[in-house]
């Protein structure tokens, strides 16, 4: 799970996406609906390290993030970031992007709802091969609470069937104080993957994240249960500690 900051005006998209994904691709996404207007926003963001629901994509190296989404009135919205990274063979280069596009609506009761869809497609540094992810999803959202299901039927190629559920929550004790967590469950429906690919796999992240007028900077602990191993033959670390510094435009 990846948690992108709020972006001006509260644009919001689901956790997966940027991550996925507006770049930034950010901090706690909430599905709340697009803004009165129609708006195009950017982000740029720099962390220490890549990971995408416990499982980190940099071998624990930082990556920037730039990307652009656009909002519609009516509610539709798409967008796209690329993910450049200094990997151990090629220097500094372009590892990935992300793009992704939905609906999202808010009753009159604040009761919100948002459907979508998502592809992926990374570079990791180690070994060096290429992951790709697409996933269909949808997720409802009221105050500060949301939760999202996704159906990816390759999840990072490994010839895998998923469905991945998500809760995050928020809180703000104070101006420009966020306070965030979530936790998530992916379960495999069938597939050709190798070990460790027929049990669930548990993450959780927790965080804080100052804002200021054009960005935010968030610290955050992500951990996953049990094991991974992925790339198959990489052990990966059940935990880290990720700081990201977000700037809009």
């Amino acid at each position: 799970m990846d948690f992108t900051p709020t972006p001006p005006n509260d644009v919001r998209r689901p956790a997966c996406l940027t991550g996925l994904v507006v770049s930034g691709v950010l901090s706690v996404c909430l599905a709340a609906p697009s803004a009165a207007r129609a708006q195009l926003v950017g982000a740029a963001t720099l962390e220490s390290e890549y990971r995408l629901r416990g499982v980190g994509l940099t071998n624990g190296k930082p990556d920037v993030r730039i990307g652009l989404t656009y909002d519609h009135s009516s509610g539709a919205y798409a967008g796209g970031s690329v993910i450049v990274g200094d990997t151990a063979r090629d220097g500094v280069r372009v590892l990935g992007y992300i793009e992704y596009a939905g609906y999202a609506k808010q009753t009159a009761d604040g009761l919100g709802w948002d459907v979508g869809a998502s592809n992926s497609n990374i570079t990791l540094n180690l070994p060096g091969q290429l992951t790709t992810r697409s996933e269909v999803f949808g997720g409802i959202s009221m105050n500060d609470v949301s939760a999202h299901l996704y159906f990816s039927p390759d999840y990072l190629g490994q010839s895998l069937k998923t469905l991945y559920f998500d809760v995050t929550a928020t809180i703000r004790p104070r101006d420009r104080l966020r306070l965030y967590a979530h936790v998530g469950v992916l379960t495999p429906l069938g597939g050709s993957a190798g070990p460790g690919s027929r049990y669930e796999h548990f993450d959780g992240a927790a965080g804080a994240a100052w804002e200021f007028r054009h960005g935010e900077v968030q610290l955050g602990v992500t951990a996953a249960t049990p094991d991974l191993e992925y790339p198959p033959g990489f052990q990966q670390k059940r935990s880290a500690l990720v700081l990201k510094v977000t700037g809009f435009f």
